[in-house]
C-alpha cells in the first residue's frame, strides 16, 4: 500500500473527530476502487453513504459502490442498490448512469425486457450524447436478443440500429 494510504489510516485512528474524516474516508474508498479492491471499495462507499447521507459526495459514493458491485458481478445487488440510489438521490445528474448500470445488471441476468426499459430511461435522462447513444445501442441489443423468441422484437431493434448508424461521430 502507498504511504499516503497508510498515513490516512493512521490519521483516522488518531483523529476520529476531525472535520477531515469525511474526506479521508472518501479518499480511502476511491483509492480502493482505483486499485481494483472492489469489495473493500464497495464497503467503504456504502459506509460513507450511511454516515454522510446529506453530503454532496453521497450520490457519487453510492454510484461508485454500484460500479464496484458490477466489477464483482454482483448483479442482484446492483439492481437493489440502483433502486436505493434513486430513492435516496432522485433526480441527480447521475440518474442516467444509474439507470444504465441497472440495464447492464439486468442484461447480465438475462432480464432483457427489464433491461430494455432501463436503457430507454438512461437514454432519455442522459447527460451526454455518448451515454445516450450507448444506452440506445444496448437497448437495441436487448431487443435483438429477445427476437430469438419473438420476431417482433427484431422489428423493434432494426430501426434503432439504422438510426444509430446514421449518426456522425458516434461513440461506439
Amino acid at each position: 500500500e502507498t504511504a499516503a494510504y497508510s498515513n490516512i489510516v493512521v490519521f483516522l485512528e488518531r483523529f476520529p473527530e476531525s472535520p477531515l474524516v469525511m474526506d479521508a474516508k472518501f479518499w480511502l474508498a476511491k483509492h480502493d476502487f482505483n486499485t481494483h479492491k472492489y469489495d473493500q471499495a464497495e464497503k467503504r462507499f456504502l459506509e460513507f453513504c450511511k454516515e454522510w447521507k446529506e453530503s454532496p459526495q453521497a450520490p457519487v459514493a453510492h454510484l461508485l459502490a454500484i460500479h464496484a458491485m458490477m466489477y464483482q458481478e454482483k448483479y442482484d445487488d446492483v439492481i437493489t442498490e440502483t433502486a436505493a440510489w434513486v430513492d435516496a438521490h432522485g433526480e441527480e445528474d447521475m440518474l442516467a448512469d444509474v439507470q444504465y448500470l441497472n440495464g447492464e445488471a439486468r442484461s447480465k441476468l438475462l432480464q432483457f425486457d427489464n433491461a430494455v426499459f432501463s436503457y430507454a430511461q438512461a437514454a432519455k435522462n442522459a447527460h451526454s450524447e455518448e451515454l445516450k447513444q450507448r444506452a440506445i445501442m444496448r437497448q437495441a441489443d436487448c431487443l435483438y436478443t429477445l427476437g430469438a423468441d419473438n420476431p417482433n422484437r427484431y422489428e423493434e431493434a432494426i430501426p434503432i440500429y439504422k438510426e444509430l448508424l446514421l449518426i456522425p461521430n458516434q461513440h461506439r
